[in-house]
């Protein structure tokens, strides 16, 4: 550990994030903290779209991420409202193609980045306390190994993603808009497809993606109560889905698919996203439905944005309420386009999911 104690900036959360503005805050000589929790663990395949390229560029991590050589994606089918799909192709992108992201390979290299910059990186570390006094510093106690450590900033990020964290709770109320779940797969294809698929059925709906080596990636997203009671009756529910689903089905060719992995995909926003010396960022200030299929490009996005609103904070500018104002003007946004994608689906009139969805 290392044995610094006072900071100008706490980032609390280890994701895409909260890496990306501990990067671009320690790069311009900032003190920062970054504390992860999580232990390593294989994360999901993500299909970005083109507009990440610009968004790596500004991070200034361009050349890292494409010599991971994540899978080029060259745009999305969607079969929506009906069996007939229908082909989003990123060649009439101005940013060319898009990416399946292996976000495993990806958190990493950022975080890695971010300590190379000179940001001090707590992996495995926990906060379960960090409060504002009436100076105006932020007290932080982690726990690593264990061991129970302290140590101080000027400001404070939550970053910590869907879940959020109780050290941080009390910035701000989060608001569940639904109870959507991801149940995720990984099984063998026939072929390569450099398109993502997303794909309707009458409980919910599929996204897969295939990689260079014919892993296909499978997401069945419904609602968690919608789960559990068909689980209870059908063996292996969210995978004989497929069976309803003949796009998706058609790109596996093994189907003895991996366990699966279950994780919140709600859509969940702050009802406060910035405060006199602290700001929430990424999934913890708004996680969006992840049909919208801009989860890593909000994520930086939204990095970028923050980090340029802590340093004008640190130089005496406070620009806090133009970001409270952007991230407001995101979940309107948000709403209407969810609104108008899930209306489009009308095929069954007695699903509890789609019924739901229908404003």
């Amino acid at each position: 550990m290392r044995k610094d104690r006072k900071y100008d900036v706490l980032v609390v959360g280890g994701g895409p994030t909260g890496c990306a503005i501990a990067l671009a805050l320690a790069r311009r000589g900032v003190r920062v903290a970054l504390f992860d929790a999580k232990r390593p663990y294989r994360r999901a395949i993500e299909t970005a779209s083109p507009k990440v390229n610009s968004l790596l560029e500004i991070i200034g991590v361009s050349g890292d991420f494409r010599r991971q050589g994540h899978a080029p994606a060259e745009g999305i089918v969607s079969a929506w409202g009906t069996n007939l799909p229908f082909c989003n192709d990123f060649i009439y992108e101005p940013h060319c193609n898009g990416w399946h992201v292996d976000r495993t390979l990806f958190d990493l290299m950022l975080m890695k980045r971010a300590g190379a910059a000179g940001c001090n990186v707590f992996c495995e570390s926990r906060v379960v306390e960090c409060r504002s006094h009436e100076t105006g510093v932020w007290s932080c106690r982690y726990i690593y190994r264990g061991r129970a450590y302290s140590c101080s900033g000027r400001f404070a990020v939550d970053a910590t993603g869907r879940i959020g964290s109780s050290a941080l709770a009390h910035l701000s109320r989060r608001v569940v808009t639904d109870g959507m779940i991801g149940v995720s797969w990984s099984a063998k294809s026939a072929r390569n497809d450099p398109y993502a698929l997303i794909e309707s059925v009458e409980d919910g709906w599929f996204y897969s993606a295939v990689l260079p080596d014919l892993t296909t990636i499978i997401v069945y997203s419904t609602d968690s109560d919608i789960y559990r009671a068909q689980s209870r009756k059908i063996p292996d529910f969210g995978f004989r889905q497929l069976e309803k689903a003949p796009l998706t089905r058609s790109r596996i060719v093994d189907m003895n698919a991996s366990v699966p992995r279950i994780f919140s995909a709600a859509t969940i926003f702050r009802t406060k996203v910035a405060g006199e010396n602290w700001l929430v960022a990424g999934d913890a200030a708004l996680s969006l439905d992840p049909l919208s299929g801009q989860g890593l490009c909000s994520a930086l996005e939204m990095a970028h944005r923050a980090s340029t609103t802590i340093r004008a904070y640190l130089d005496g500018t406070d620009l806090l309420k133009e970001y409270s104002e952007w991230i407001q003007n995101r979940v309107n946004l948000d709403f209407l386009a969810s609104r108008h994608y899930y209306s489009m689906e009308r095929r069954w009139p007695s699903s509890r999911f789609w019924a739901r969805r229908r404003f």
